[in-house]
């Protein structure tokens, strides 16, 4: 459980979300311009890397306000945040966020058989795995400033 009368003010946390919106934000810049292999989100040759971070920073912004911190805050009301529950949590945000943005053609099937052929299921892959990063990147934040619980739930 965080101790939140340890707590000075938001400036923790504040900064562990800033520190998972970056994370995600240069590893989708980084998958958009080198890795993605049809093509489908690959940028005209005549933008730069710092035109995708910023899009990226402002998709990461949007997933930050609207899914990981109404979540955050609900887990940790319910005292069951620690490592495990906050690496999921940035698992399955990454995958919301891809299924938002680009469904599959053949359906939920795709996912169960996992059809590589198709490109959203690559992609939700990708972005689960992004949200992973970034949760890991959240977990080390809380813990340079000594916010980590510890792994029991004592219930509400």
């Amino acid at each position: 459980m965080i101790d939140l009368d340890r707590v000075t003010g938001p400036k923790p946390f504040v900064l562990a979300f800033v520190v998972a919106g970056v994370i995600s934000a240069v590893l989708w810049a980084s998958y958009v311009l080198l890795i993605d292999p049809i093509g489908t989100t690959r940028p005209p040759a005549h933008s730069g890397l710092v035109a995708w971070l910023l899009i990226g920073i402002g998709f990461s912004s949007l997933a930050l306000f609207l899914l990981a911190v109404p979540l955050f805050v609900a887990l940790t009301l319910l005292r069951i945040v620690n490592v495990w529950v906050t690496l999921l949590s940035g698992f399955a945000i990454g995958a919301v966020v891809a299924c938002i943005v680009d469904w599959p053609n053949t359906r939920l099937g795709a996912f169960t058989h996992l059809e590589w052929t198709d490109v959203a299921v690559r992609q939700t892959c990708v972005f689960a795995a992004i949200g992973t990063v970034s949760a890991v990147g959240f977990w080390f934040t809380l813990r340079a400033f000594g916010l980590t619980p510890n792994n029991r739930w004592r219930g509400p």
